[in-house]
């Protein structure tokens, strides 16, 4: 039996980067003054306090680390999956999500991977696949 999927819990300084993955855009907060980025999304960003923007960035990067998960964490996800931690290319930040269009052994470091997302609900979930 399958069970529904679960979503994270969208507040305000969360609900522009999960509509816009909802639309298969991938937008970063962003502080104009310093040209610097931050994830997970926050309301405050230490170089330009509350005067930052969403930026949308291509969404490609390398497999800093992964995981293959064996034992479901939820009812609702398919065993064995890879999660990984991907250095995303423009925003020098981190993303986490499932690889996929592969094995999950056949994940390696240094993997090149791009963006793509689920659409669950009112928001997009990201995961990554080889490029």
């Amino acid at each position: 039996m399958r069970t529904e999927r679960p979503i994270p819990q969208i507040d305000p300084d969360t609900e522009g980067f999960w509509h816009a993955a909802r639309e298969g855009r991938l937008v970063i907060q962003h502080c104009p003054a310093t040209d610097s980025y931050q994830h997970p999304p926050q309301p405050f960003m230490p170089g330009c306090g509350f005067n930052w923007e969403w930026k949308e960035v291509p969404g490609t990067g390398a497999v800093y680390s992964f995981t293959i998960v064996h034992p479901p964490a939820h009812p609702a996800f398919e065993t064995p999956y890879a999660a990984a931690v991907v250095d995303l290319d423009e925003a020098r930040v981190r993303l986490v999500g499932q690889v996929r269009g592969l094995a999950p052994d056949a994940v390696e470091i240094g993997m090149r991977v791009k963006v793509q997302f689920d659409v669950v609900g009112e928001i997009g979930i990201p995961y990554f696949v080889p490029l």
